[in-house]
């Protein structure tokens, strides 16, 4: 059965997305998915047989036909993200900044970043330490083309905001945190 081209069109777009979000070039794309240069160059121009996304499924462990949208897509001001795309988020972090008040001391906050069905998008909430609600959280944006992520949360109405580089091959990422719930958490 042909692909239609609305579905090519997708599946090049996540092709594209999957390459830049992995940061790697076309012939590492190739190397991943067991395939010749010629053809990923082909692929990401749309020229592609159902044969061959269905090794690159294989081998990437992706799902790129019959992926549509059913209801596992972020909303467009998150950035349109899908679950299937931003699964390498999915885990336990440990946020770490300086102290607000003393030299020399680091903070550091058990994060866990989630799909969340409901908000159909990525929540990241400090781990709850035994019975005790999760005190911070977040909905997490990721634009397309971008090469960082962002975390906005809203707690009683102090806003914080924090922008991160994409995961880097240690399952790292640096950032900066702007809050305005702390009149010296800014400096």
């Amino acid at each position: 059965m042909p692909i239609a081209d609305a579905d090519r069109k997708r599946i090049v777009q996540a092709i594209r997305s999957y390459i830049a979000r992995e940061r790697i070039s076309r012939g590492e794309f190739a190397e991943r998915t067991k395939l010749g240069k010629s053809t990923v160059d082909k692929l990401v121009v749309g020229l592609f047989s159902e044969k061959t996304i269905l090794q690159i499924e294989s081998q990437l462990k992706i799902s790129l036909i019959g992926g549509g949208g059913t209801g596992e897509t972020a909303a467009e001001d998150l950035g349109r993200y899908t679950r299937e795309e931003t699964q390498n988020y999915v885990g336990d972090y440990v946020f770490a900044r300086p102290s607000f008040h003393e030299d020399g001391l680091i903070h550091a906050f058990h994060m866990e970043v989630a799909w969340d069905r409901e908000a159909a998008a990525l929540l990241v909430r400090e781990a709850a330490r035994g019975k005790q609600t999760p005190l911070q959280f977040g909905k997490i944006y990721i634009p397309r083309a971008s090469m960082h992520i962002f975390i906005l949360s809203n707690e009683h109405g102090w806003l914080k905001k924090v922008i991160l580089s994409q995961l880097d091959v240690y399952k790292r990422m640096k950032g900066i945190m702007l809050t305005m719930g702390h009149a010296f958490g800014n400096l």
